[in-house]
């Protein structure tokens, strides 16, 4: 696997959660710390305890900025935590490694349940609900940093408790994570990486704080929406105990019996499933709310570069200004990529602001999107009817539209592999 592809993996677990883990200076209490909350030194190794500690150490020195970030980093990770161990106790995780992890790579890291628990739509949305809190407060938390600091960790290290059962194992480590999720790390000579320490500092800080808001963003769409039905008709393709009236589709005869066997879903319930994205908006103030998030994102984001490009140290960077080299193998952030990223950030607000109009992929190019009244008068979402178009017609306005040589920009400086960057540098 090529480094951009490896960043990809790594930077896609990264994205719900964010990353942390340890080996520190021993020299430095509170990166020693950090270190113990997070990798399972502390109590009887859940990530709770970790927290606790953390909040004791920043109530006790509320200027230590380094046990600060480590404990926004733990929020964050709690919440993916939380969202790991629903698809732990109800099957999700089963059913992603039985596909190979091809539609849900993500869940496919959490380890499968071979007893799943009954799933009801409520109980999904509280998780949701319960990762939203946990980034909001890692985003408070963060805000209180206003120093540079240093946090040398391990990020392969981090354990997670994904089976709640109060313990965080060696099988519950990130390093573990990504072998289930078959995303094998590589030196950059041969073998497989076993460490990836990384030296956190201030600009990583808003890095993760744009991360926040994207996770608080991505679940406020996620709630605005209503998709009962799908979840009645075609939710046992994740969770096999799903509670619908449905429960015939779950068990005996199929049509495509012998390509369900080998899928380890039924293509059937595939196809239904993708039909039945047709949810309608239940919340729509949620929607408001997401791009509200999503805006700060962009903000975040700009900050971060800010921070980066004041650095003059060459340390193990997560994300290094042109002159840095990255901790990760391979990867690369020369000056075309920062400048043209920037620009894109540019664009991304305007779009959302209705500065700018997306260009419609129909008609004769004359009537563009407008993106903030998606978000500002929800009329619920067609997966199908917004790939063929019909859907966006409340929408299409004519007036100035986005450049989209901006894109193609982004397809030159990241040499094709513009999506696996965006998880990188969200």
């Amino acid at each position: 696997m090529n480094p951009l592809a490896k960043l990809y993996g790594l930077a896609a677990l990264l994205a719900a959660v964010s990353v942390v883990g340890a080996p520190a200076r021993a020299d430095h209490g509170s990166a020693d710390l950090a270190r113990d909350a997070l990798t399972g030194g502390v109590g009887s190794g859940t990530l709770s305890e970790g927290i606790e500690a953390l909040e004791q150490a920043v109530r006790a020195n509320g200027h230590d900025d380094r046990s600060r970030f480590a404990l926004g980093m733990a929020r964050a990770l709690r919440g993916f935590e939380i969202l790991g161990q629903a698809a732990y106790r109800h099957g999700a995780s089963s059913r992603a490694s039985a596909m190979g992890g091809a539609f849900v790579p993500m869940i496919a890291m959490v380890p499968p349940n071979p007893q799943p628990e009954p799933a009801r739509l409520e109980d999904l949305r509280r998780a949701v609900l319960d990762a939203m809190k946990q980034a909001e407060a890692a985003d408070a938390t963060l805000a209180g940093i206003d120093a540079d600091f240093t946090l040398r960790l391990d990020i392969f290290a981090v354990r997670l408790d994904l089976n709640d059962d109060g313990r965080a194992g060696e099988d519950e480590s990130i390093r573990s994570m990504l072998s289930r999720g078959r995303i094998t790390v590589r030196a950059e000579g041969s073998g497989t990486l076993r460490e990836l320490p990384v030296d956190f500092d201030r600009g990583d800080a808003d890095w993760l704080r744009g991360y926040c808001h994207l996770t608080m963003g991505c679940g406020e769409l996620m709630l605005a929406h209503d998709p009962s039905d799908l979840f009645a008709r075609a939710g046992h393709v994740f969770f096999p105990e799903n509670e619908t009236e449905f429960g015939y589709l779950k068990t005996g005869r199929s049509p495509l019996e012998e390509q369900s066997r080998f899928l380890g879903v039924d293509p059937l319930d595939v196809i239904a499933m993708v039909h039945l994205i047709d949810f309608p908006v239940s919340e729509p103030a949620r929607m408001a709310r997401a791009r509200g998030h999503f805006l700060r994102t962009i903000g975040f984001s700009r900050s971060m570069w800010a921070h980066y490009d004041a650095e003059t140290d060459n340390a193990d960077e997560w994300v290094p200004n042109p002159e840095q080299t990255a901790a990760f193998p391979g990867a690369v952030m020369d000056a075309d990529m920062r400048g043209v990223w920037l620009r894109f950030l540019d664009d991304a607000e305007a779009v959302l602001r209705g500065e700018a109009l997306l260009p419609f992929w129909r008609g004769q190019g004359e009537l563009g999107l407008n993106v903030e009244r998606v978000f500002l008068e929800p009329r619920g979402f067609d997966l199908i009817l917004w790939i063929q178009g019909s859907a966006a017609a409340p929408y299409l306005e004519e007036g100035e539209q986005l450049d989209t040589q901006i894109w193609r920009d982004l397809e030159e400086a990241f040499e094709r592999r513009t999506f696996r960057h965006m998880f990188w540098l969200n």
